[in-house]
């Protein structure tokens, strides 16, 4: 998923050796409890239950897309 949408970051990854499972497990269960202000978290958890996974990655590729001109 992440070649497909940010090819640039993939480039990166691969470049380092660093394999998606190394990192995407921790940062998964993490991410909502660090990145989304607890005044979301409700609101994030309605479209989940919604729209399922299929949102969830979305916000996973947005949080990749805005951090990609960092790495």
């Amino acid at each position: 998923m992440i070649g497909k949408h940010l090819p640039h970051l993939d480039v990166i990854l691969r470049r380092y050796g660093i394999q998606y499972l190394v990192y995407f497990s921790d940062w998964l269960f993490t991410l909502f409890a660090k990145l989304i202000p607890v005044q979301l978290m409700d609101v994030f958890l309605d479209c989940f239950l919604k729209e399922g996974w299929t949102f969830f990655y979305k916000v996973c590729l947005s949080f990749f897309k805005a951090l990609d001109q960092e790495i």
